[in-house]
């Protein structure tokens, strides 16, 4: 998670633009989502997730130009308190108007097994059952750290994409190099937009 400043000065030092989404009033602006691209931002909104004490969480939507597409990438990071399954509904259903191409990324707080995640299953495909390069081995691999180690079998990050108008080329998992900069290992996937 970032603040907005945060944000906008990695972005101002990677050339990239930014969009930014806090999480509630409560926190201020220093608690929040961020998405950077390369790509051309073309608009972005938050979309409530959860109200409640320490529950307050907003996604993120942006929509990007890529090539001659919008692709719409939602920026989540559900609450690890909130097992119902009703941060998801409200993902989904708030992501439920948007029929190009589509992410949904970030951090569910779920292993692969929850069924909570059924119902983004439902829409959307998890890139690590992609047949493409790193994805099955992706699948497999924690991706979060407690004390500087890896939690065996929790995988928690996740990418999924509306395979309807999204090809996956390639997964992995962030370079171990790079692992001492959050308790999470980014996760990472190679796409493209399938010809209409």
């Amino acid at each position: 998670m970032l603040g907005s400043r945060q944000a906008a000065a990695i972005a101002d030092a990677l050339g990239m633009q930014y969009a930014y989404a806090r999480h509630g009033p409560k926190y201020g602006k220093w608690w929040g989502l961020a998405v950077l691209s390369r790509l051309p931002i073309l608009g972005s909104e938050s979309l409530p997730v959860s109200t409640g004490p320490g529950n307050t969480r907003s996604d993120l939507l942006v929509r990007l130009r890529f090539g001659q597409h919008e692709l719409a990438v939602v920026d989540t990071h559900i609450d690890p308190d909130l097992t119902d399954g009703s941060p998801e509904r409200r993902i989904m259903a708030n992501i439920g108007g948007v029929s190009g191409p589509l992410v949904l990324l970030g951090d569910f707080n779920a292993r692969p097994n929850a069924k909570r995640l059924d119902l983004v299953r439902r829409r959307l495909t998890d890139v690590t059952s992609a047949d493409a390069p790193g994805a099955a081995a992706t699948g497999r691999h924690p991706t979060f750290r407690h004390d500087r180690k890896l939690v065996n079998g929790k995988r928690i990050d996740y990418i999924f994409v509306d395979a309807r108008h999204i090809g996956v080329d390639a997964v992995g998992i962030l370079d171990r190099s790079h692992w001492d900069a959050s308790d999470h290992l980014g996760v990472h996937a190679d796409i493209r937009i399938r010809n209409p």
